[in-house]
């Protein structure tokens, strides 16, 4: 069984066999539960085989389990790019996260909400004269793994109600939202919606950006810059990105707390550093 971008269940010929073998699995444990109607003594004697052949099979399904979650362990999230989240089960369910972001609307002399390639083309939008800018993320909402992240500069998303991942510290960045007629949506785990998102991140600053890091090869995903310079991935080209918030002129209160990716701030604009991993 695979996952395609969406985290949607894909079957492949090459799989179907792995799907049978669960089910025999399933099939051998029915025999067994039935069969505790019997004696202790018969149950004992008729399934000391069959139990030995179910630890088999259940090893065989851990090990496939194990294949399809290669992402570090804890609770975090990534911003998405175009091509979707990375093909890991450790994103299962925590696929379709966004937040809209009614940005500066009226008037403004700022630079206006823009991004790099590796975002969608519909991650800026225009309603009736209201300006949005919506990002989504990929979201690990469940504890499937425990390995560690590996030491290195850079910050992950910091998902609300849950600590940052072994060796991270928190931070936040505050964006301003407009304030006529706010029109703002959101539906993710990293960011407080009030008016304007207060964006949740981990960071961490453990080891040589120019050393590569270990993390999985088989998706693009995008990590946020910290400390200057991309984080080198061992058998990934990067290539830096951006995305750029052009947030509520009057009265702004945009802000940064605690460890937070790189970012430039020129008046009510964010411009957030990332790097791209393909």
């Amino acid at each position: 069984m695979g996952f395609d971008a969406k985290a949607n269940p894909v079957t492949e010929s090459s799989t179907e066999v792995d799907i049978h073998e669960f089910h025999n699995v399933i099939g051998h444990v029915v025999d067994i539960s039935n069969k505790a109607h019997r004696t202790m003594g018969d149950l004992k004697n008729s399934t000391v085989d069959e139990i030995s052949q179910l630890k088999k099979k259940l090893n065989k399904f851990s090990t496939i389990l194990e294949s399809l979650i290669q992402w570090p362990g804890g609770y975090y999230g990534l911003l998405k790019p175009k091509t979707g989240c990375p093909v890991d089960l450790a994103f299962f369910g925590g696929t379709h996260k966004f937040h809209k972001i009614h940005t500066e609307s009226q008037s403004s002399s700022d630079p206006s909400n823009s991004h790099s390639s590796v975002f969608p083309d519909n991650t800026i939008s225009s309603e009736g004269g209201n300006k949005f800018l919506t990002l989504e993320f990929c979201e690990v909402t469940r504890q499937l793994n425990t390995s560690s992240w590996p030491k290195g500069s850079f910050c992950i998303h910091k998902l609300i109600h849950q600590s940052c991942p072994a060796g991270f510290e928190e931070g936040y960045v505050k964006a301003d939202a407009e304030d006529t007629n706010h029109a703002g949506e959101a539906r993710n785990n990293v960011a407080i919606y009030s008016h304007g998102p207060n964006f949740y991140f981990c960071c961490q600053n453990s080891g040589s950006a120019s050393d590569p890091i270990q993390l999985p090869t088989g998706s693009a995903f995008l990590l946020y810059r910290f400390g200057g310079e991309c984080q080198s991935v061992q058998g990934m080209y990067v290539s830096e990105e951006f995305v750029q918030i052009n947030s509520e002129d009057s009265g702004n209160v945009d802000s940064v707390t605690g460890s937070h990716p790189d970012v430039d701030r020129q008046g009510s604009v964010i411009k957030f550093h990332l790097c791209c991993y393909k």
